[in-house]
């Protein structure tokens, strides 16, 4: 059992200004409280930076970097996750308040939308939801999802539970996981990490590429759990052959096109999901699912742009770039600009962020005290009374001020106090940072940040000490502590792990892809050459399209090709992979292709498409009429039906034929006004087809020209 962090107390207040109600909700990875904006006098949610097995101190401290975790990546991924939020402007994103630093941890403030609830508690309160309601929560989260996904931002979470329902029929999206993705790539953390159920295979795996269709998969899980009244099965479930209910065997009543939308959205490969919030409205306009019909005109085109087919077997199946196969960068080469190595920075904890010289001291000042009380900055000098006395006086070199130490407390003059209360008078901290070259001193707060307190004057924010050892290197806080020698790129580096914080340019489009992920260097080796399944094989610079070595085939990787992109993870040779791209049979199927032109050419006889000699004749053959054994010629026009020589011929309307069919090789008509039917016996002829990709033989019988003859619908053929 993982044990979560204990909440903060009703009554806390952070920032000196939201002061804490009651828990709103707890996750994997943070703690949601109702608070007071004592500023503004209106109610807020606070989001605390709160991951599982981190404990916390009686003071309110978070000790992440106690639990193996580093606090400074964390608290930095999740404040660029607020300036995400500040740049999202929709009423369907809580806007940001504030966010900050303090309690060894980070929080976010969002406003607070009054009578709201979670979609997960009205599920467990009142069931499923209506197909209306449905249809309302999906449009209002695509439109959301459109805004945050044109902001080249995901969400990464999307799930009943960080979905709010406002009394007014407002509907929110919350908790965006910009920080949880730091913590993703540790196996141990992925089921709380992500949620089971809501959550795609590419975002359970270290390399996968995400994309909006990662969003679309937790949008449609959350809304088919809102219908069926349960969530789908977990995608590593799926992945093992447990299907998903189709949602109309839960919900017959619901509109074909609404859950096939839907379903289409859970697909388990990303290729195989809408690649976009359009793409998804797309679905939902549908009727009904389409499906490609193989007309005859389609299938002579193919076999004509077969006839024409060729392709270079150095080029891009998907955009005609070059194919190249890749080396691997060397290990901590620089994959953003490919050029420079990324090397740890030259951090020294103990030079003085103010002067940037000199060498700090760490002083205590707890007791007996370390800078002096009564000016607030000289450090005190302790010595003997006299050299036999076990009494120890202290004095300031900076105010001359002279103390006697007795015990637990200092004597100066008449006033007696103990340590913390000289402390206190002073207003200093336990714990003090003193520069042996200017007069700057650093203040230690109870939660791990420090405070620059002199030079008097000096108005200084709170950092962790991390922060002020970047700003003594010149660096902003919040910067990594490893950087590209070349680009500059900014790392985080905690043994062979690397993660982007930021690139001044993206010139592979490595950031755009793993900004803020924790990758092993070894896999960033095939990453950083755009090999995503860190597998040799062949590459395409322009397009991204990435193909994997198997034997004489190749294994499709990676495609923004739409239609190399149905075909994810199968092994073709490089000619079959143009064939698909270009919406050709491949070298398998093309005879059957030919071979479907024989009962659609038939198909087409029967629909009165295709005649004899090219004109509208349906036939014209010899046949013997059994009434009276007479052998002559038979024609069937659109006009008429007539039998017999050049002088002697019996014709009737086409119209007149009531009904018309064969039984084998005889023609049977019942013709208006005739008491009897007519019977011929007819020999199967042989049409030819000219088509554009050349000339094709079909043999059409007595049944087929009582079809054509009857107007019957037949058989489809594709």
């Amino acid at each position: 059992m993982t044990l979560e962090p204990t909440p903060l107390n009703p009554g806390w207040v952070l920032g000196d200004r939201f002061e804490v109600q009651r828990v709103l909700g707890r996750g994997g990875f943070g703690i949601a409280y109702l608070a007071k904006d004592l500023s503004r006098g209106d109610l807020v949610v606070v989001k605390e930076l709160a991951p599982v097995a981190v404990k916390r101190s009686p003071d309110g401290v978070l000790l992440i970097d106690q639990a193996g975790m580093s606090g400074h990546a964390l608290r930095h991924r999740f404040l660029q996750e607020a300036e995400v939020l500040r740049k999202l402007h929709h009423p369907g994103i809580p806007a940001l308040r504030a966010a900050f630093s303090e309690n060894g941890t980070a929080y976010h403030v969002t406003g607070y939308l009054t009578g709201s609830v979670t979609l997960d508690a009205r599920l467990a309160r009142k069931g499923p939801v209506s197909e209306e309601e449905g249809r309302e929560i999906f449009a209002s989260l695509l439109d959301i999802l459109e805004v945050v996904h044109a902001a080249n931002v995901l969400h990464r979470d999307i799930k009943p539970s960080n979905i709010l329902l406002g009394p007014q029929g407002e509907i929110l999206l919350i908790d965006f996981g910009a920080a949880r993705e730091w913590l993703a790539s540790d196996a141990n953390t992925h089921t709380v990490m992500h949620t089971p159920g809501y959550a795609p295979p590419e975002q359970l795996s270290e390399r996968a590429m995400r994309g909006p269709g990662t969003d679309l998969y937790g949008l449609c899980a959350t809304v088919y759990h809102a219908l069926a009244g349960k969530p789908p099965p977990t995608a590593p479930d799926r992945m093992a052959d447990i299907p998903l209910i189709p949602l109309r065997d839960l919900r017959p009543e619901i509109d074909p096109a609404f859950a096939t939308a839907i379903e289409r959205g859970l697909s388990i490969r990303l290729a195989d999901r809408p690649d976009s919030v359009e793409a998804m409205r797309e679905l939902l306009r549908d009727d009904a699912p389409t499906t490609i019909e193989q007309s005859l005109h389609r299938i002579d085109d193919i076999l004509c742009r077969l006839q024409s087919f060729r392709y270079d077997r150095r080029a891009c199946p998907a955009c005609s770039g070059a194919l190249h196969e890749p080396r691997p960068l060397k290990k901590f080469a620089c994959p953003v600009c490919r050029g420079g190595i990324v090397r740890s920075r030259d951090l020294d904890p103990d030079e003085c962020p103010s002067c940037g010289s000199g060498r700090l001291t760490t002083v205590a000042n707890e007791g007996p005290l370390g800078i002096c009380p009564a000016c607030g900055t000289g450090r005190l000098a302790y010595r003997r009374k006299t050299l036999l006395s076990p009494v120890k006086v202290a004095d300031c070199p900076n105010c001359q001020a002279h103390f006697e130490v007795d015990g637990e407390e200092m004597v100066s003059g008449d006033d007696r106090a103990s340590f913390a209360e000289w402390r206190r008078r002073s207003g200093r901290a336990a714990v003090v940072k003193c520069c042996s070259d200017c007069s700057a001193q650093f203040d230690g707060m109870i939660d791990g940040r420090w405070r620059q307190t002199r030079p008097l004057g000096v108005e200084s924010p709170l950092h962790y000490w991390e922060d002020w050892t970047l700003m003594a290197a010149g660096l902003p806080p919040g910067s990594g502590n490893a950087a590209c020698d070349a680009c500059k790129a900014d790392f985080w580096r905690e043994g062979d792990t690397l993660t982007l914080l930021d690139a001044g340019r993206d010139p592979f489009d490595f950031m755009s892809k793993y900004v803020g992920r924790a990758l092993d260097a070894e896999d960033i080796r095939w990453l950083g050459i755009g090999k995503s399944s860190g597998e040799p094989g062949l590459l395409c610079d322009e397009c991204d399209t990435e193909f994997d070595r198997d034997g004489e085939f190749l294994r499709l990787v990676h495609s923004r090709n739409r239609r190399l992109s149905l075909h994810l993870g199968e092994p073709r040779v490089l000619e079959d992979w143009h064939r698909i791209a270009e919406d050709l049979p491949t070298i398998d199927r093309e005879e059957s292709v030919r071979q479907s032109l024989t009962p659609m050419l038939l198909e087409a006889y029967r629909n009165g498409e295709l005649s004899c000699d090219d004109v509208d004749t349906a036939w014209r053959g010899n046949a013997v009429r059994l009434s009276d054994e007479t052998e002559a010629n038979l024609t069937v026009t659109p006009e008429e039906v007539s039998f017999g020589g050049r002088f002697r011929r019996w014709r009737t309307p086409l119209d007149s034929v009531l009904e018309a069919y064969a039984e084998g090789d005889e023609l049977v008509l019942h013709i208006s006004g005739e008491p009897e039917p007519i019977v011929f016996e007819v020999v199967p002829l042989e049409l030819v087809s000219h088509l554009r990709s050349g000339n094709y033989p079909v043999r059409v019988t007595a049944e087929d020209l009582a079809i054509r003859m009857s107007g019957a619908e037949s058989e489809v053929y594709s």
